[in-house]
């Protein structure tokens, strides 16, 4: 099902890039910059649209983002 920027695959919520910049501080730019990158986080495309699992950016976040 998607709605909205997102969309619901077996209980598991996938976002968009908007969706993820908003959830996480960060600029779209930023989101497609890093997707592109070596440390990358996890995507899926569908039907040409890219979205993230959100529990999998939770993850990168805790272990690629550190407090300043």
């Amino acid at each position: 099902m998607i709605k909205d920027n997102q969309m619901i695959v077996n209980g598991q919520r996938y976002i968009n890039e908007k969706e993820v910049a908003s959830l996480y501080g960060k600029t779209v730019r930023w989101v497609q910059k890093v997707r592109y990158e070596d440390r990358h986080f996890p995507y899926y495309k569908l039907n040409g649209r890219v979205y993230f699992k959100q529990t999998e950016l939770d993850l990168w976040f805790a272990d690629n983002l550190k407090p300043m």
